[in-house]
């Protein structure tokens, strides 16, 4: 296509060179040359698209175009009276051009001629006959008569051009009437009046033409919706390098649930502080980054900013994804459009393409370098905390029937994303962790999880084993053995772990523990006194030292306990108020 336009060009400035030229014998080397314009017939093959619109800038464009004809039907005109002139010359018979030729007239000269007379012509203010054969006023009668039909269409177009854009202008009018004698009842300051009516001014006159839900497109089916919105948005999307790798399908579904927002001049489109889950794209405009906090918004035409957002940038992907709150303020410096995709969308993804949320998950780890504040043993530390798991095997079964009404059962069991999701909420990680975990987890992006890679993060049976010991070595000691005789798992007493696998947990919102609330309550309380003296107590039981070597009171980080050794011989008594304070 390109070469194609480049020979026509060649034709075009063969065509500058022979208006050059003095009339003379014919034809002239840049005559021929100046067929080369017959390479550009080829934009005959493209289709037709009749474009209807009654806005501003379209009125304008249809009565330019009306012009253009009428340019083009007075040149078409004369160049069919100069190439009959120049035939009849040919054969000895008396043209209009003979007096001009015998001049020395250049081709410019008489092509300029021809087109003043065609048009004068064309549109019946002709003032004489410069043409002397029967055979030119027979061509110039057919020519008058079609240029009468074509001047009509042109005038009928234009009248009908000009009375929609008076309708639509109209319609504005009385609706910019509207708003200001409600806002005028509602005393509503003038500054505001002003962004109101400024707002309803770029949606009418600028919006409208990329709204796709405007009412030009009501009515259309759904696969040509969906087609319509890949075209406007596809690229959009694509320009965030996370999304990149996601396949069709799931572009098609994040575009579907994309919408505009518009913000004025000044308008904050972030908040600083405030906590929010969408991803912003922009399509229009100018936005300014303002990093300072909650309580000093930026001020406009006074605050500086330390970068800028044009159209093609996207941000609000770390918000999205660890549900932070917002760190600067975004302000519009312009009229701004944004595309919005809302966080269900994320949450969508999760539950009915696993395999595109990892991904997701995974590409923004990886150009954030994110990294879990949640570690894999906490998480494994919690779980024994709160359920009474002995392997691994009974851990993998109970975490995939969890998060939906009624499990479907599998052979073998897999573990699904919104599974883990349950799972984790219930133990209390935060949603970011959760979804980087998921994401470590599910390394394949697959989906779903095996046995295998579940074991890979989260040996159940290692963790049992070294939470049985310490307990046993906590119950070896005489002060701490009354403390383990309550409950310390669902299901399991006395300090012994139960290998029954525990109950699923209820899919109703919020996860309830099917165990007496008060000694819930005395069993955190407790683990929160032991939990560095168990630590301490397991570490010495691992080391093969059997002694109790407690008295210097080891413990890293929290309350220091400290065990007395048992004494050689009696000691002495203490007065009541020593008693008292130890």
């Amino acid at each position: 296509v390109m070469l194609l336009d480049f020979v026509g060009f060649i034709g075009t400035i063969a065509e500058w060179i022979h208006l050059g030229e003095s009339a003379g014998a014919v034809p002239s080397p840049s005559l021929w040359m100046m067929l080369f314009h017959c390479a550009k017939m080829w934009r005959f093959l493209l289709p037709t698209v009749l474009v209807l619109d009654s806005r501003a800038d379209s009125y304008t464009r249809g009565v330019a175009s009306s012009f253009l004809w009428l340019v083009f039907l007075s040149h078409a005109a004369a160049i069919v009276l100069l190439v009959l002139a120049v035939q009849e010359r040919g054969i000895g018979v008396v043209s209009w051009i003979d007096n001009m030729v015998a001049e020395g007239q250049a081709c410019g000269v008489i092509y300029i001629e021809s087109v003043y007379f065609a048009a004068l012509s064309i549109t019946s203010v002709g003032y004489g006959d410069i043409l002397v054969s029967p055979l030119e006023r027979a061509c110039n009668a057919f020519l008058l008569i079609l240029g009468q039909l074509f001047v009509a269409k042109i005038c009928a177009d234009v009248t009908w051009l000009t009375s929609l854009h008076n309708l639509e202008e109209t319609k504005n009018q009385s609706q910019k009437a509207q708003t200001s004698v409600a806002l005028k009842h509602l005393q509503v300051p003038m500054e505001l009046t002003e962004r109101v009516l400024a707002y309803q001014s770029f949606v009418q006159h600028v919006h409208r033409e990329e709204d796709l839900d405007q009412p030009a497109f009501h009515g259309l089916s759904t696969p040509l919706m969906q087609e319509l919105r890949l075209a406007a948005y596809r690229k959009l999307i694509l320009k965030a390098p996370f999304l990149r790798e996601q396949k069709k399908h799931v572009i098609s579904m994040m575009v579907s649930s994309l919408s505009d927002l518009i913000y004025l001049p000044a308008d904050f489109i972030v908040c600083s502080g405030d906590t929010g889950r969408e991803l912003f794209f922009m399509r229009r405009g100018v936005a300014g980054v303002y990093p300072s906090g909650p309580e000093c918004p930026p001020v406009w035409g006074e605050s500086s900013e330390v970068a800028e957002y044009t159209a093609g940038k996207y941000f609000g992907e770390l918000g999205m994804l660890t549900a932070r709150p917002r760190a600067a303020w975004i302000m519009a410096k312009t009229y701004c459009v944004l595309s919005v995709l809302p966080y269900h969308t994320v949450e969508l993804l999760r539950d009915d393409h696993p395999e595109a949320f990892t991904t997701l998950v995974q590409s923004m780890v990886r150009v954030f370098k994110l990294e879990p504040s949640t570690t894999w043993q906490s998480v494994a530390e919690k779980l024994l905390r709160k359920m009474s798991f002995t392997t691994t095997d009974e851990a993998f079964r109970w975490f995939c029937e969890q998060g939906y009404e009624t499990a479907i059962p599998e052979d073998p069991p897999l573990l699904k994303a919104k599974s883990f999701e349950y799972v984790l909420k219930f133990l209390g990680v935060n949603e970011a962790d959760r979804m980087i975990l998921w994401a470590e987890m599910d390394a394949d992006n697959t989906g779903q999880v095996t046995k295998d890679e579940f074991e890979e993060k989260l040996d159940i049976d290692f963790a049992a084993r070294k939470y049985a010991k310490a307990l046993a070595a906590v119950q070896s000691n005489p002060l701490l053995r009354s403390a383990t005789t309550m409950h310390l798992g669902a299901g399991s007493s006395g300090g012994n772990l139960s290998s029954s696998l525990p109950a699923r947990i209820k899919p109703n919102g919020d996860v309830k523990f099917q165990r007496n609330v008060s000694r819930e309550a005395e069993k955190e309380e407790m683990y929160q006194l032991m939990k560095d003296t168990v630590r301490h107590i397991a570490e010495e039981y691992y080391s093969g030292d059997k002694k109790n070597r407690f008295s210097s009171g080891t413990s890293t980080s929290g309350p220091r306990v400290h065990f007395p050794a048992a004494p050689s011989q009696p000691a002495p008594e203490r007065p009541v108020e020593a008693q008292k304070s130890s």
